[in-house]
């Protein structure tokens, strides 16, 4: 029997108050509450809960990101301190957003990591809703706003992904990757993350849907 459930639901605003390292409270006048992320040092630091985290997952976020950087901004990590590409990471610039996991055997070489990415119209300064499907290495799904919007697999790992890894902490707005620490800038709420693969018709009904977070 499949067991249908939901990892996780981050209503940004509410759920991680007491978790924000630096990260500003943001109202915008009509649309309720959501974070904003300065882009140098704004993160929320989730700690180890996502170290059981398996394939399939689907990930959703909505954020209006700024135009001022063009590289990629880290929407979510689930493993995050270590030089290694592991866990998944779900990431957008206003030109394309990615989804991507780790096999933890190395990184600054594709040969440690799998994922699809797909370019957009420009993004910047505008509320959209983003999600990903990852069911396995050949296996994903990009979403824009309800929409399929296809892209191209990257990468070349086909060893599964790595997710237990005891230094490294899942975070909200901040990447480590060879080298190199990011920060998201712009604007994020409800992001959720769920331990199954969502159908076209629930990433459309859940999108502009609250969720109780009692749901299975």
């Amino acid at each position: 029997m499949t067991r249908h459930s939901v990892v996780a639901l981050f209503p940004i605003a509410l759920t991680f108050s007491m978790n924000v390292l630096n990260a500003q409270s943001y109202d915008n006048v009509g649309s309720g509450r959501a974070l904003q992320f300065d882009g140098i040092d704004d993160y929320i630091d989730l700690g180890d809960r996502f170290d059981d985290l398996t394939l399939p997952t689907t990930i959703s976020a909505w954020v209006n990101v700024s135009s001022h950087m063009t590289y990629a901004f880290p929407i979510f990590n689930s493993q995050d301190n270590l030089p290694l590409y592991n866990g998944v990471t779900f990431a957008v610039s206003p030109l394309a957003f990615s989804i991507q996991y780790g096999d933890g055997m190395g990184e600054n070489n594709p040969a440690f990591r799998r994922g699809k990415s797909a370019s957009i119209p420009n993004i910047a300064g505008r509320w959209v809703n983003l999600t990903a499907i990852m069911r396995g290495p050949t296996d994903m799904d990009l979403f824009l706003n309800g929409i399929n919007i296809g892209g191209q697999y990257g990468g070349s790992s086909d060893l599964p992904m790595a997710s237990m890894f005891a230094a490294d902490h899942a975070k909200i707005g901040a990447w480590f990757s060879n080298g190199i620490t990011t920060h998201f800038k712009g604007q994020m709420d409800e992001l959720k993350i769920y331990n199954r693969a969502l159908s076209e018709a629930e990433i459309r009904e859940q999108m502009c849907k609250k969720l109780l977070g009692t749901e299975s």
